[in-house]
């Protein structure tokens, strides 16, 4: 084993200073020896920073201050070791560590008796040098090889000088031969880091220059820098070029974070998926260029205080932007990850320790080192991962390419298929148009030829029975006429996708009449009986839409009297489980099984071309078939009656318990305003309601009838909607807005369903649709007047 005496001299300090310590008494330590000299030999401070003259030393011993510690802030520090080499061994070694020192150089002396001094005087044998721009024996290291005789005793000086330290140095003293074993493996470590480094940067380089993706370019620009910095920290810069330049070593350090903030950057795609973050880290470029220009003009200490809080905040920046990509789902953020996680914790054992947290690691640059090479590893594999994802979509987006471009002729072929089904239909539906065009022709045409023809003979003739039947004839003509007229305006109604039903509260009995005088209009010159039967079950009003609910019932009941020419015809109405159960019931041909799929198919006829046993369009049970479903209703039809035809109509309705009130003013006293523009039909009007006992002023439009209606009190208003200078809506408006409470009823020729809307949006009562009828004109008095 060898052993090492040192002997610590005990000084007391002249004075009470910053630097005083506490006085150490005299003691032995045997080595080998853990731990830091500095601790265990005696520190001190040359405020003078003046090299001493050993030949008479006293002076500079007198003005040295005795130190508990290193200042990082730099000067001229002394260390002093007694020591006794108890050991066979020569060949030692200084080694100082755990700091950037510019200059280290260690002065030992002997006790040795020498001609004309005293035994006790000490004599200097040795001052080897090995700081950073001392040039020493060691690469990379700081290092000092001296000789101690076997069983000497010697006194020893090591001199610590630099304009700033990185953190407190460690001092040890090892044999030559330990000490040189531990250089090579640092050194062969290091030398594996640096060429690493340099072949990746090199490496990537070439990628850029055929990619010409920025990220390889700032990522070998970030190799270089981190190359040049540990370069200049390991002493490589002043071992072979003998530069002694401080801003090798700090510079660097800058712009390995510029070139790597930019290089994640491209890689993370930060400005797009986390601007706010992408702004963050150019704000740390900002602050590495403002350092760097006012370098010169820094205290060295001050700067590597700058170099290491920014250094702190990229290195948190850049970690907190990796894990916030990766959690994005970007999956070679994990090695990004990674890499900046190992360099984040070699660069916490060099930065931790200047600011006065404990040394964890012996070794804190090297380890350092190895961090950032990992690091750059890590980053090589994350953009490594990059081009194998991107590969991977670029797979994935031929293979979609081809099945989007199978799928389009797929598609191409299908509609290429359509179009020619679709100019087949088109062929069909042409010859349908044309078909319907001819037949609404010739239902226009019959019944207006029989309303003409029969007003003609009607002039002329003057017996009684002729004139009836000619009457009969008109009227026939007349609600056939309006019957294929509305069957036509309701199939344009019902093309709007949004119609809804309009409520409103109508009576059971007076719904009955209108369809049992609408079926005695199509019965006329038949010998057929039409019978309405009401239950007992059904009440006296329900609330709904009784416009579309005729329009749905008079197809049915229309098809009812055409077809049967014999016997008689039923509509039974009764209410169950809150549903009204219309039935019709005849005795005609009834519908054979083969064609009752098809029957509520438009323009569909159970007989048709030119010997067709009769007449219409084919769209009555069409129409019957879509306004049941929009009022959520259902038609069926009986096979069980082996003649004739059964039809039921079943209605989800809601009774109303309470009958509407409406004024009690006597119909044959009431006076009435006509709001209408047309002349014959105002005098049309103005004289069925003579017939009913009901007195009349006409308007030609709106605008006349606000400032009458100012002037004269009516008990009814009959308004048409279409009128110059000022239409019915807005006259009805103006109305209501000054208070007249007047019933308005709408009577027009519109009958569609945004007409009906409008109506009641702007506050009309009730709405008749021309050609009126008596039967309806008197029932709509009634139920606001009488």
């Amino acid at each position: 084993m060898v052993i090492i005496s040192i002997t610590i001299i005990t000084i007391a300090p002249a004075y009470a200073s910053p630097y005083s310590i506490t006085p150490i008494e005299l003691s032995t330590i045997e080595l080998p020896i853990s731990g830091n000299l500095i601790e265990k030999g005696r520190l001190y401070y040359n405020p003078s920073n003046q090299p001493p003259n050993w030949d008479a030393p006293a002076a500079f011993l007198e003005q040295l201050k005795p130190v508990n510690d290193i200042n990082i802030k730099g000067g001229d520090f002394w260390l002093n070791l007694s020591v006794k080499n108890a050991t066979e061994v020569e060949r030692w070694s200084i080694k100082v560590d755990g700091s950037f020192i510019e200059h280290i150089q260690a002065f030992i002396f002997t006790h040795s008796a020498i001609q004309g001094m005293d035994h006790n005087q000490p004599r200097l044998v040795e001052f080897p040098k090995g700081g950073q721009f001392d040039g020493g024996d060691y690469l990379h290291h700081y290092g000092m090889d001296i000789s101690l005789t076997p069983n000497a005793n010697y006194d020893i000086w090591v001199n610590l000088q630099s304009s700033y330290f990185t953190a407190s140095p460690h001092v040890q003293i090892f044999t030559t031969k330990d000490f040189a074993n531990d250089v090579n493996k640092n050194n062969f470590l290091i030398v594996g880091c640096l060429g690493s480094i340099l072949i990746l940067a090199l490496y990537n380089f070439l990628i850029y220059l055929w990619t010409q993706a920025k990220e390889y370019l700032f990522y070998s620009a970030y190799l270089i820098s981190t190359l040049a910095g540990w370069a200049a920290v390991f002493g490589i810069f002043s071992h072979f070029f003998n530069s002694n330049s401080i801003a090798l070593i700090m510079l660097p350090f800058y712009t390995n974070i510029i070139f790597n903030v930019y290089f994640y950057q491209h890689f993370l795609d930060l400005p797009e998926k986390h601007p706010l973050m992408s702004k963050l880290s150019y704000g740390i470029v900002g602050i590495c260029l403002v350092l760097m220009a006012t370098y010169r003009f820094t205290p060295e200490w001050i700067s590597y205080v700058f170099i290491n809080v920014v250094n702190s905040i990229w290195l948190v920046t850049g970690l907190f932007c990796g894990i916030r990509r990766l959690q994005d789902g970007y999956k070679p953020a994990r090695f990004f990850v990674l890499g900046f996680s190992t360099v984040f914790i070699g660069g916490s054992f060099i930065i931790l320790p200047y600011f006065g947290f404990p040394r964890f690691v012996k070794e804190a640059y090297l380890v350092a080192l190895i961090g950032q090479t990992l690091d750059v590893l890590f980053l090589a594999l994350a953009l490594a991962d990059r081009i194998n994802n991107l590969r991977k979509e670029k797979e994935i987006a031929l293979k979609l390419a081809h099945s989007i471009e199978k799928t389009a002729n797929q598609t191409l072929t299908a509609a290429n298929n359509k179009l020619l089904d679709a100019l087949h239909i088109a062929a069909q539906n042409q010859r349908q148009k044309d078909e319907f065009l001819i037949a609404v022709s010739h239902e226009l045409r019959t019944p207006l030829n029989a309303i003409t023809a029969s007003l003609s003979q009607l002039r002329h003739s003057n017996e009684p029975s002729e004139q009836q039947n000619l009457q009969n004839y008109i009227q026939f003509g007349t609600e056939r006429l309006a019957a294929q007229v509305e069957n036509i305006v309701i199939l344009a109604e019902l093309d709007e996708e949004n119609i809804t039903p309009q409520e409103e509260t109508f009576s059971a009995r007076e719904l009955l009449e209108e369809l049992e005088e609408m079926a005695q209009g199509y019965l006329i010159e038949k010998d057929i009986v039409f019978k309405t039967v009401k239950s007992s079950s059904v009440s006296d009003y329900y609330t709904g839409d009784r416009h579309l609910l005729v329009r749905m019932l008079a197809p049915i009941i229309d098809n009812a009297c055409k077809y049967t020419t014999s016997g008689n015809i039923n509509l039974q109405l009764a209410d169950k489980w809150g549903n009204l159960i219309f039935e019709v019931i005849d005795s005609g041909p009834g519908i054979p099984a083969d064609r009752q799929e098809g029957i509520f198919d438009s323009f569909m006829q159970v007989s048709s071309g030119y010997q067709r046993d009769h007449e219409g369009l084919g769209l009555g049970l069409a129409i019957s078939k879509r306004i049941a479903e929009l009022l959520d209703a259902s038609i069926e039809f009986d096979v069980v009656i082996p003649h004739g035809c059964h039809c039921i109509i079943t209605l989800p309705i809601r009774k109303q318990e309470n009958a509407p009130q409406h004024s009690t003013h006597n119909i044959q006293t009431a006076h009435a305003l006509i709001v209408e523009d047309n002349k014959v039909n105002a005098k049309v009007l103005q004289t069925l309601l003579a017939k009913l006992g009901v007195s009349a002023d006409v308007a030609e439009n709106g605008l006349i009838a606000l400032n009458v209606t100012d002037h004269n009190h009516y008990d009814l208003i009959f308004m048409d909607l279409q009128m110059p200078k000022m239409d019915g809506f807005a006259a009805t408006e103006s109305m209501r807005s000054k208070g007249i409470t007047t019933p308005v009823i709408a009577v027009t020729a519109n009958s569609d369903y945004k007409s009906r809307k409008r109506c009641a949006e702007v506050g009309m009562n009730d709405f008749l649709a021309k050609p009126i009828k008596k039967s309806t004109l008197l029932q709509s008095i009634k139920r606001w007047v009488g």
